[in-house]
């Protein structure tokens, strides 16, 4: 199609890559940048070309490859159609064919299904008709009975009646709705339960005698409910005492006892009967009036009056529980219950102080309490929480709580504690938030502190009083409850505590306003002449009455540590006081640091300086401010050393203005004689030189300074920059090369001990102090700070931050924990949170849930935990390993729950799913059942099987149904057990049952999900063994076998060579072969096989050649008997079930093809056996005449010798005696080793046709045989004879000729002549006395007819004259009347012509 260009190009050399134009994202621009960087454009633009010709080449060929499959696919697809359009006329003819013959089948089954349908229906309408019969008569009947009946009635009627009503109902399905027969029906039961509900009306009144038996007629027509109305306005309703002008609740306790009192009568009467169907139905009458009663005396009382609803219910709940038939009664008694809507009450009663409490629940609205309250200290000062806890208290108060609704004021409650929780964060949120200036600010506060303070005690006193003893009836753990508690009092007191931070907060905000006055010394005392200071500032002292103020308030309104909060916030009013006071201590030391370096210093004035006097009043406030928090020893030490600190300073700062002084006027004093500059540089140079002096030159190199004073001009830049400085900074403020900065670091460490060189800066200790005064103010503000969030605060590096910080002061009450600080109270708050999740979880769950929800990290979760653990704080258990992630928390409720749902499976339903324990965690059953039950001895009557635990009564049950199927059917499976009972049993349950069952009764058998009887394996296979099945499958492979047998035997003897004899010995016998054993042991001929007279045996080492190949023909025919399939067993088995009868063919299929191997061996014996005697005997008659026939042919044959004949006439006989008797032994051999039938005459054609099938040997045998009898010498005959009697074909030894043998021929010769002579046949005649005659000389001749002229002329010198020549005219006369005979017969055949 298309021509190649056959350009082959190596894409290697290309100058970009090819793989960059089979990318999603291909961009020519990108392609042309990356391609430039190795080539310029031209050779771009000639590889392009070049691999555009490679594509085009490659697109070429798969063209051509494609289009080669497209031609050949469009050849093979030409002849399709005629194909298809063949086959679909094929299809049609067969479907046409199918329905033709299928026609006929078809409509005889329609005609024979719709004539079983039609006998189905009449059979029907037969037995409707005769039970409608029934019905009518029994309804007759009934009429009749009823009539004749006398009042009272008598148990003998009653029994008559049973027996009618029992025809009757069983018989009523029979008659037709809307029919005469049906009114008549609903017209006689309405008589019987008139009468019936009369009699029983009496005898309830009287002595209940006749009373079961009526009910149970009652039953059986279903006419008892008619009945109760009739009992409670009858019987009941008189016999309930009734007083007037009482209280519904009064008349309510009298009707129960009247109630209770009625039924305790009639179950004394009733006796033996007291227990079942009847008084059942007694107490639904009794209970049924019980309910007609409330409704229409107590309904509309009930739901007005919510102490009456309290009272009734309770007397209800008694009555109730002491009644005595509780199983059979709980639908009524359920009814009487649900008359009393517990929903209703408890609104009732909770719903109007709920709505109260929740308008009270706003912030804006907050009041005080108003009314007096018992107790001082447990008073509530805001009216929300005074009502919160008046709620709970009226919720389980004796006079409104009911059990039932335990629950629901439990609910409710934790409503309450939740809604005071969320309350005391708005109303805090909400004043904080507002200003802190306010005269109400810190009152409410104060409030607030005291309120959330008392509130979770005063709930946890009233449950301890009041819930917990209600619980404890109900029979509940209240461990559960208590953890909640718990939670709210935690959650309460953490509220506290942040109301108590938001005092002190606050409080510190206001003296830190104060403190100020700090600030406001230098403008007091500098260039004032005011003097030295004698006591402390007025801004101490309205801190001090400040504090006083609000102690006293808190005190006022209840707040517990009142004076501890006080001294608290003026501990952390004093951290800014110390901090200024730092600063200005500090900034005097870098002033003298630089006072070498001023020029024109100020001569020192006499008195105290400006400064001193600052430094006093500063002393005097520090004093004051140190023994106003006395008791913190950790604030106390650091005010005290302040203090000194500013002493120290005023004392040196005088000392180093007296040296200034004596200085400046050293320095200012005329010198007689003055060094130049360079002479002062070259003696200090000398010095250096020699070691006697140590400095450094500045940067600029026109000053000197000491290694000693370097570093303390180090620590007074240090100092002065707050104790934090980098190097760079101090080698540029002190005018010196960093690295003699640097290197002077060391020695300051050495000297001081207090420094920290790192990353480039110098830090001191007192830069660490403030780094942990600092880092308390922000913990106190937040309970956790991060390592970042320091480092980037203070604009320190992570490293360097940890290294200063680590370790953490113990007076900072915090702890590092990896990159995170946290307080003390910080990790009691979260671990409260904690303790609450855990308390708030009633299920199953997932610890890293618990973990995601505590937003915790998961060591510090765990490390909480391990302490609640550590305090049985938490209730409940760990399933796995916590540290894994399907580690899961069980709680103790979950426990209880899970352990109540696990009995009430087993008492209820009397069985419970293993896959529950999977679902409910509770690990091995048997171990759970244990611990649940509470011994090994309860879970001993429980079965735990593959799928379900259940009690012995289901097993039973199974046991049972499984019987009941093997009695009625002998055979049961899995689906049958699972189609009985409603329990789930798994397949595999059903077979352990049935494998249990099969143990101990040894008469059954289970074979996967079927059981049943082993007899009926035994009598399957009996009915196999008795059928004619196996002996018609046994014969059909006997007659194959036989046929193959003898197929082989042929081809054997065709390709087995012949022996070699002795040429010409006719008696050369070979032994026969093993199949035959007619021959007695120790007849073999010497040298033969067998040597010894032994078949198959062996003498001097001999090898048993015969032996082992009769073996392997005897393995080989074990191999190829007949076997029995299971599918064909299967379809023999009609009397087993259908579902069995794989299994029992499987189970019988061994014995069964034993049985058949066994059958086939026995008639393969008989067979072989009848074959074996049907040939010897075959073969003893063919021997017997072949001998006969072959001496006769002897004697024969020496008589063609005699001198009597002429040697013309010899050689004539001789031939006919080829022709006659050997032909006729030849023929016989043929047919005896072809098996042709024998005495058939056949034709040379035929003849050489069977010898053409015969083996070779035997053909070529035979082929001689018959060559020899179309010539002469004799002895080619005889032979070729010898070879074809042979062993290895037709083994038939000739015996020679004795003479006793060959008289007896000729003397049986001579008789059978004679009898021919008295033949009425002239010429049969003559030539049996002419044959007589040549006897009479001793020799026996085998002539015919055509022979008697050649022989009459032999005779004439053995004859008289006389006898020859009537001889002569007898052979003329015959030879007459044969021709006359002629002449008749010709003309006869004329005429009829």
């Amino acid at each position: 199609m298309f021509v190649p260009s056959g350009v082959e190009i190596d894409v290697s050399q290309l100058c970009f890559n090819k793989a960059h134009f089979t990318r999603s994202d291909f961009e020519v621009q990108r392609f042309m940048t990356l391609a430039r960087r190795r080539s310029d454009l031209k050779t771009i633009h000639s590889d392009l070309r070049l691999y555009l010709k490679s594509i085009q080449h490659s697109m070429v060929e798969l063209i051509n490859e494609d289009y080669a499959h497209f031609v050949n696919l469009s050849s093979n697809l030409v002849g399709l159609k005629t194909s298809i359009d063949s086959i679909n006329t094929n299809i049609d003819t067969v479907w046409k064919d199918f329905n033709e013959t299928a026609k006929d089948a078809v409509t005889q089954a329609e005609k024979i299904e719709l004539r079983c349908t039609q006998l189905t229906a009449t059979r029907d309408a037969q037995q409707k008709l005769s039970r409608q019969i029934t019905a009518i008569s029994s309804m007759k009947k009934l009429r009749s009975t009823l009539r004749e009946a006398s009042t009272p009635l008598t148990t003998l009627f009653l029994e008559r009646l049973t027996s009618l009503l029992t025809d009757l109902v069983v018989n009523k399905e029979a008659i037709e709705e809307d029919s005469a027969a049906m009114k008549a029906y609903a017209k006689v039961m309405d008589n019987v339960g008139d009468r019936l509900n009369t009699e029983f009306l009496s005898s309830l009144q009287s002595d209940l005698s006749l009373l079961p038996l009526i009910f149970s007629l009652l039953s059986l027509c279903r006419l008892s409910d008619r009945l109760v109305s009739r009992i409670v306005s009858d019987v009941i309703d008189p016999s309930i005492k009734k007083e007037q002008n009482k209280t519904p609740l009064h008349s309510l306790n009298l009707v129960l006892e009247s109630i209770s009192k009625l039924r305790s009568d009639w179950s004394s009467k009733l006796g033996s009967h007291s227990k079942g169907p009847l008084m059942d139905f007694l107490d639904q009458s009794l209970l049924t009036f019980l309910l007609s009663y409330i409704d229409k005396s107590l309904s509309m009382h009930l739901t007005t009056s919510p102490s009456l609803f309290h009272s009734a219910f309770q007397s209800i709940s008694i009555f109730i529980a002491e009644w005595p038939s509780q199983s059979a009664s709980s639908p009524h008694l359920r009814a009487i219950r649900s008359r009393f809507q517990l929903q209703v009450y408890f609104l009732q009663v909770a719903s109007a102080p709920w709505k109260k409490l929740q308008e009270l629940a706003d912030p804006s609205k907050f009041s005080l309490a108003e009314g007096e309250q018992e107790d001082e200290e447990t008073r509530l000062n805001s009216q929300f929480f005074f009502q919160a806890a008046e709620t709970i208290k009226g919720l389980w108060h004796e006079d409104r709580f009911l059990l039932p609704l335990a629950g629901k004021c439990w609910e409710q409650t934790t409503k309450i504690i939740l809604l005071c929780v969320n309350y005391a964060k708005a109303m805090i949120d909400s004043v904080t938030s507002s200003d802190s200036s306010s005269p109400s600010f810190l009152s409410t506060l104060c409030s607030l502190q005291v309120d959330c303070t008392r509130m979770g005690a005063i709930v946890f006193d009233h449950a301890l009083l009041s819930i917990w003893p209600r619980l404890r009836e109900l029979g509940v753990d209240t461990s559960t409850f208590g953890q909640t508690l718990n939670a709210f009092i935690a959650s309460m007191k953490k509220e506290a505590e942040r109301v108590r931070s938001s005092m002190v907060d606050s409080l510190t905000r206001e003296l830190d306003t104060m403190m100020n006055g700090v600030s406001q010394l230098p403008k007091q005392y500098r260039w004032t002449k005011k003097p030295s200071p004698t006591s402390a500032s007025s801004y101490i002292s309205s801190v001090v009455s400040r504090v006083d103020e609000a102690v006293k308030e808190a005190k006022e309104k209840g707040v517990e540590g009142a004076e501890e909060m006080g001294r608290e916030a003026i501990e952390r009013s004093a951290q800014g006081l110390i901090v200024k006071a730092q600063q200005t201590v500090n900034a005097t030391g870098v002033s003298l640091s630089r006072l070498k370096r001023r020029e024109g210093a100020a001569g020192s004035g006499e008195g105290e300086t400006d400064e001193e006097k600052i430094r006093m009043q500063m002393g005097l406030d520090l004093s004051s401010i140190l023994e106003r928090i006395r008791g913190n020893e950790e604030r106390t030490k650091e005010m005290e050393e302040l203090l000194s600190k500013v002493q120290s300073t005023m004392t040196t700062w005088a000392d180093i203005q007296r040296l200034a002084t004596d200085l400046q006027r050293v320095q200012l004093a005329n010198a007689a004689q003055k060094l130049s500059e360079s002479n002062c540089i070259e003696v200090v140079t000398r010095l250096i030189e020699r070691g006697v002096i140590d400095v450094v030159y500045t940067r600029d190199g026109s000053a000197y300074i000491t290694r000693n004073h370097l570093c303390t001009m180090i620590v007074n830049e240090v100092s002065a920059a707050g104790g934090r400085l980098g190097v760079e900074a101090i080698s540029a403020n002190l005018n010196v090369h960093f690295d003699h900065v640097e290197s002077s670091i060391p020695k300051i460490n050495e000297e001081h001990g207090e420094y920290l060189y790192t990353n480039g800066e110098l830090i001191s200790r007192e830069y660490v102090n403030q780094l942990h005064s600092q880092l308390r103010s922000l913990l106190s503000d937040c309970g956790l700070r991060t390592i970042a969030f320091l480092a980037r605060h203070w604009d320190l590096a992570s490293d360097t931050l940890l290294q200063l910080l680590t370790p953490l002061p113990q007076e900072l009450g915090a702890v590092l924990d990896g990159d995170q600080i946290y307080t003390h109270s910080y990790m009691a708050a979260h671990k409260n949170g904690v303790r609450a999740l855990f308390a708030a979880t009633t299920k199953m769950t997932l610890l890293s849930t618990l973990i995601t929800r505590s937003n915790l990290p998961s060591p510090r979760f765990h490390s909480l935990l391990d302490e609640l653990i550590a305090e049985k704080e938490i209730a409940g258990r760990f399933s796995g390993s916590r540290h894994s992630p399907s580690a899961l928390y069980v709680p103790n409720l979950h426990d209880r729950l899970v352990e109540a749902y696990v009995k009430n499976q087993i008492m209820q339903k009397e069985y419970i799913d293993l896959s529950m324990f999977r679902k409910l965690s509770l690990g091995e059953p048997k171990a759970a059942l244990v611990q649940i039950l509470g011994g090994v001895e309860k879970v001993k009557d429980l079965h735990i099987l593959s799928t379900i635990v259940c009690t012995e009564a289901v097993l039973q049950r199974v046991k049972t149904i499984l019987n009941d199927e093997l009695s009625s059917k002998g055979v049961s499976d899995v689906f049958a057990v699972q189609t009985e009972i409603e329990i789930p049993f798994g397949v595999e349950d059903i077979q352990s049952i049935m494998k249990e069952m099969a143990k101990k009764d040894k008469k059954l058998t289970v074979e996967g999900d079927l059981i049943f009887s082993s007899s009926m394996i035994s009598s399957a296979l009996n009915e196999v063994k008795t059928s004619d099945r196996l002996n018609e499958k046994a014969r059909e492979w006997v007659e194959k076998k036989l046929e193959k047998r003898g197929k082989e035997k042929k081809e054997e003897k065709e390709s087995t060579p012949q022996p070699q004899g002795k040429k010409g010995n006719a008696t050369a016998v070979v032994e026969d072969d093993d199949d035959w054993d007619d021959k007695k042991k120790g007849k073999g001929k010497k040298g033969g096989r067998g040597g010894g007279g032994e078949k198959g045996g062996t003498k001097g080492g001999g090898k048993p050649v015969n032996v082992t190949h009769k073996d392997k023909e005897r393995e080989e025919e074990r191999a190829s008997m007949p076997h029995v399939s299971v599918d064909e067993l299967e379809e023999w088995l009609v009397s087993v079930p259908e579902q069995l009868r794989a299994i029992v063919a499987e189970k019988i299929h061994y014995e069964v093809d034993s049985c058949l191997s066994l059958l086939t061996q026995q008639q393969l014996a008989s067979r072989e056996q009848e074959a074996v005697q049907s040939t010897k005997k075959a073969h003893g008659q063919m021997r017997e005449k072949a001998i006969a026939l072959y001496q006769r042919i002897r004697v024969f044959e020496e008589a063609t010798h005699s001198e009597l004949f002429e040697i013309s006439l010899k050689s004539d006989l001789r031939s006919h005696l080829l022709k006659t008797l050997c032909s006729e032994l030849s023929n016989d051999l043929l047919a005896f080793v072809s098996s042709s039938p024998s005495g058939i005459t056949l034709t040379p054609k035929q003849r050489d046709d069977t010898i053409s099938s015969l083996p070779s040997t035997s053909k070529n045998a035979f082929t001689a045989l018959v060559n020899s009898l179309k010539e002469e010498p004799f002895e080619a005959f005889h032979e070729a004879l010898n070879k074809v009697c042979s062993r290895s074909i037709c083994d038939l030894p000739l015996n020679p000729i004795d003479k006793d043998t060959r008289d007896s021929i000729i003397s049986s010769y001579t008789s059978l002549l004679k009898e021919e002579a008295a033949s009425s046949v002239p010429a049969a005649t003559l030539l049996s006395l002419i044959l007589l005659q040549f006897t009479k000389q001793g020799v026996a001749v085998h002539a015919s007819g055509k022979f008697v002229s050649q022989l009459l002329p032999c005779l004439k010198s053995k004859l008289d004259e006389s006898s020859f020549d009537s001889m002569i005219d007898t052979q003329k006369l015959v030879i007459d009347s044969m021709r006359k005979k002629g002449a008749e017969l010709e003309e006869i055949n004329q005429k009829q012509f």
